[in-house]
């Protein structure tokens, strides 16, 4: 009995297994499985063209960063703006970087999961990112910022749990 006066705990918890049916909750507190459904690379870019909020992981000489941020697409580039003396603006040009979005609908058990894995760039003046300024123009909801920045992918993979394609 773990806990017990004189028992052994395991640290070891041995090699990592990879599920491919995770285990999740129903509404009623009870377990539930669900399928996990590779994306194909059209529908993590359906996905990944909807704009909004996401997540952007990269290396500074302080350690792992994580930040969100408000995002538009071109091709296969995520164009977001920051500040030049802000960490990404510091310290992201160059680096690689993941970027992750995601949507979970705890009521119907479903959700999907899109990842994009790149270098972070500065925008030319000729580049091609600049031909969303008219239409999706990435806007910052935490205050003014006026330093451009994309993430050309490399790769993207996507994941959906639940039986069912979300609503688009």
């Amino acid at each position: 009995m773990p806990g017990a006066p004189g028992a052994e705990v395991r640290r070891d918890l041995g090699p990592v297994t990879r599920v491919s049916r995770p285990i999740m909750l129903d509404a009623r507190g009870g377990l539930a499985m669900n399928e996990m459904i590779e994306l194909s690379l059209a529908e993590c870019q359906e996905y990944l063209d909807r704009g909004g909020v996401g997540r952007l992981a990269f290396v500074t000489p302080k350690g792992l960063r994580i930040v969100p941020l408000n995002y538009a697409t071109n091709a296969n580039a995520i164009v977001f703006r920051t500040v030049p003396d802000s960490e990404l603006g510091t310290y992201g040009e160059g680096v690689e970087a993941v970027f992750e979005i995601d949507e979970i609908d705890h009521e119907s058990e479903s959700g999907w999961s899109v990842v994009a894995f790149g270098r972070l760039e500065r925008p030319s003046d000729a580049d091609e990112v600049w031909d969303i300024h008219g239409w999706r123009n990435p806007t910052p909801w935490s205050g003014h910022r006026n330093f451009h920045m994309k993430l050309r992918w490399s790769t993207l993979t996507g994941r959906r749990v639940g039986g069912r394609k979300p609503p688009a």
